[in-house]
């Protein structure tokens, strides 16, 4: 997997994860660059991802950069769903977990 490398600040989004929401409220756009990697599903064995990286000087968006490529879907975990004294099994996707570097 490919390193991110940023010289300021970075906040990431994952459209897979439950919490939707930067990780960084507010950002100083002084001198920082925004980094953003999303996933999307685009079939049984395929999935989208998205990175967007937003460079901010003095106060302006001087550039956003959008780099987008496939990589292989990770399959369904087959989880069991307990109400009451029934029990229901469902597919459910796996997630890819990111990690980043920052120097």
């Amino acid at each position: 997997m490919r390193n991110v490398y940023c010289c300021a600040l970075l906040t990431l989004g994952a459209v897979a994860c439950s919490d939707k929401e930067p990780a960084v409220s507010s950002l100083n756009k002084e001198h920082s660059i925004e980094v953003t990697l999303e996933t999307k599903k685009l079939n049984s064995s395929s999935m989208l991802l998205i990175t967007r990286e937003n460079v901010y000087v003095k106060g302006n968006m001087i550039k956003s950069i959008l780099k987008t490529d496939t990589i292989p879907a990770l399959g369904d975990s087959i989880q069991s769903i307990s109400s009451g004294d029934s029990e229901t099994r469902t597919a459910i996707p796996k997630e890819y977990e990111f990690f980043v570097t920052v120097k």
